[in-house]
């Protein structure tokens, strides 16, 4: 099947141009403004679903999620591994989760804040960072579960663009 439109006069077609192009800008406005809205979910998510606190720490991973936009407002991107290997190399194991560690000691340090002077203890677990230099060490035992963040974010993402998508078909 097939729709044919005709015009009678070049005025109504130029009007068709003119709301078409005015919703095609205001599509990609949206779709621009996206990109920092990403990495703020992105850096949310992990901010929410981190397992230990943060105890005054600098937030290296969380610091080095960005939004960068592409040559020419051709696009944009959230997180640039290349700068994510150079300055947060665990952001894989915080997403995908690692094992690698388990059966490994920790160097000698003590675990803070401080229970029993630092000695590691189970019944700290989930509250406090281990710091190195100190006097104890421990036993890694349990792996680093997964956060999924990218997939939370790239969720968000969709949900997002579907969202854009609805508005332009008013």
């Amino acid at each position: 099947m097939a729709v044919k439109v005709e015009f009678l006069s070049d005025d109504g077609f130029r009007d068709l141009e003119r709301i078409a192009e005015a919703d095609s800008k205001h599509l990609r406005n949206e779709i621009k403004q996206l990109g920092p809205q990403t990495s703020d979910k992105m850096k949310n998510v992990i901010k929410e679903n981190k397992v230990r606190p943060q105890a005054g720490e600098p937030t290296t991973l969380e610091d080095n999620i960005d939004v960068e936009f592409f040559q020419n407002d051709k696009g944009w991107g959230v997180g640039d591994i290349d700068r994510l290997n150079r300055n947060a190399k665990h952001w894989r194991a915080v997403n995908f989760g690692s094992g690698h560690l388990v059966g490994k000691k920790l160097p000698i340090g003590s675990f803070e804040p401080d229970p029993e002077n630092g000695r590691p203890n189970d019944a700290y677990f989930r509250k406090g960072r281990w710091k190195v230099p100190g006097s104890f060490t421990a036993l890694i035992k349990r792996p680093i579960p997964p956060m999924n963040y990218i997939e939370k974010t790239v969720n968000f993402v969709r949900k997002q663009i579907n969202r854009i998508r609805l508005s332009g078909r008013k």
